[in-house]
């Protein structure tokens, strides 16, 4: 199968420069696993914080140039380490350099980071396929296929060519163009409807006699008081009513 969605999200943040607690955790105690110490680099903007979007959502660290430089600075006198335990100056450097270089290293396997690479690049393995590609979508140029031997053994991926990327493109367009069509149909017979409510009068209109009149800014909520439409409002409103027609088929 292609690589799942969960582990194509925490090897894009991977790429770019993240690394997670658990990938972490062993190197790592004071600067990414204690809280205090963790809000101070963050404040200094010496680390960069973010979640793998995961549904198992879990946090990935990333070193800023600041951050980087400062790490290396520290070299020996690097705080890494619980409280009370006593560490030499030289185990503090192994230290501070171990954990620099867990951030060169990936938590993916080689052929789990080459497969991405080539997902990246539009290529899926076979087995994704419930059906293989029929031939002629080969043949007329819209589908490719090659064989990664030093990915998977005799698997065959396929991708879109040009071409077909193109046509599906254009496929999916005129898609959205028609269910958009569809939407505005939908929306136009709504507007109809409330059109005729509108230029319909019932019994119940009576209780919204407060559109034939203006609230005034004084009163409260309990003792509203009210004036009468200015003259000119009135006699524009009664000739956009007479001149008003509904749409046809509404």
């Amino acid at each position: 199968m292609s690589i799942g969605s969960a582990t194509w999200a925490r090897i894009r943040l991977e790429k770019q420069g993240y690394r997670s607690r658990k990938h972490l955790s062993r190197y790592a105690s004071s600067w990414f696993l204690s809280p205090d110490v963790l809000a101070i680099n963050k404040a200094r903007k010496l680390v960069v914080i973010r979640e793998n979007s995961d549904q198992k959502s879990s946090l990935y660290y990333k070193l800023t140039p600041k951050g980087l430089s400062e790490l290396k600075k520290l070299g020996k006198s690097f705080r890494y380490h619980t409280r009370g335990e006593k560490i030499t100056k030289k185990d503090k450097k192994i230290r501070c350099d171990a954990l620099i270089s867990r951030f060169k290293k990936y938590s993916f396997d080689n052929l789990t980071i080459e497969r991405y690479e080539l997902e990246c690049k539009g290529w899926i393995p076979a087995r994704t396929f419930r059906s293989y590609p029929p031939d002629f979508l080969i043949q007329t140029g819209l589908v490719e296929y090659k064989k990664f031997h030093k990915i998977e053994k005799n698997m065959t991926y396929y991708r879109l060519t040009k071409k077909g990327e193109a046509i599906l493109q254009a496929i999916r367009i005129k898609e959205e163009l028609i269910d958009f069509r569809n939407k505005i149909k939908e929306l136009k017979n709504e507007h109809r409807t409330l059109l005729k409510k509108a230029s319909a009068t019932n019994t119940d209109d009576v209780t919204n006699w407060t559109l034939l009149c203006r609230e005034t800014e004084s009163g409260d909520y309990w003792n509203k008081s009210y004036v009468k439409l200015p003259q000119n409002l009135i006699d524009n409103l009664i000739k956009f009513r007479e001149n008003f027609k509904l749409p046809r088929n509404a």
